[in-house]
């Protein structure tokens, strides 16, 4: 087991390192209860040998350098589609189902949030464990669709499929809160590395 341990961060590290070259579609988060043009927020979405991969990241600036995701939620029709769920995590960042803090994500009424079929959140304190600027979160599902079809589900702001975040100290040390937008293409450079690390959860899941 501890092998296997051993592989999978080294994976982890690796496929996080490469996250913006190795996914097949960026999405970005924007904020919608605020004015953030420093906040960079953005998911990495890949969907690889049944697995679709999530991995978080935050690049914000100016106004916004201080932000950390402390939470996010996952929409209620992804419950549909998506089953399964593993935090692989990220160096120096800890996320987990039992996390202080709202349940839902601030102010949903104004983007008419459906509800959470899943959610996380930095454990204890948050501003400490929660994604910082430069910081990485991957968060994986079993899936049986395509890459094309689920992002567009989470950019679709008049369906129940989007990915919502808490953010603390978004702008000016207020929170605020962002959800899935806008879809950008990436080459894929290494579809190989979460291709490994999705085989090697499988694999983890199967002895447990």
């Amino acid at each position: 087991m501890k092998p296997l341990k051993a592989i999978t961060a080294t994976l982890l590290v690796a496929s996080l390192a490469f996250a913006a070259q190795a996914g097949a579609v960026v999405v970005s988060l924007e904020a919608y209860n605020a004015t953030a043009p420093g906040l960079d927020l953005s998911v990495d979405v890949t969907v690889d040998g049944g697995v679709a991969s999530f991995a978080f990241s935050n690049n914000s600036t100016g106004d916004s350098a201080g932000a950390v995701a402390a939470r996010i939620y996952f929409e209620t029709d992804l419950g549909g589609v998506l089953s399964n769920p593993t935090i692989v995590g990220g160096s120096g960042v800890s996320f987990s189902t039992d996390y202080p803090g709202p349940g839902s994500p601030p102010a949903g009424n104004t983007v008419d949030w459906g509800g959470e079929f899943y959610a996380i959140g930095a454990v204890a304190p948050p501003p400490q464990n929660g994604l910082g600027v430069g910081d990485s979160l991957l968060v994986t599902f079993d899936y049986g669709g395509s890459v094309d079809d689920l992002v567009a589900a989470l950019t679709d702001q008049s369906g129940n499929s989007r990915i919502a975040v808490h953010v603390l100290d978004c702008v000016n040390g207020n929170s605020c809160a962002a959800i899935t937008t806008t879809p950008v293409p990436v080459p894929a450079a290494f579809p190989a590395l979460l291709s490994a690390l999705g085989l090697l959860i499988a694999r983890r899941r199967r002895a447990a």
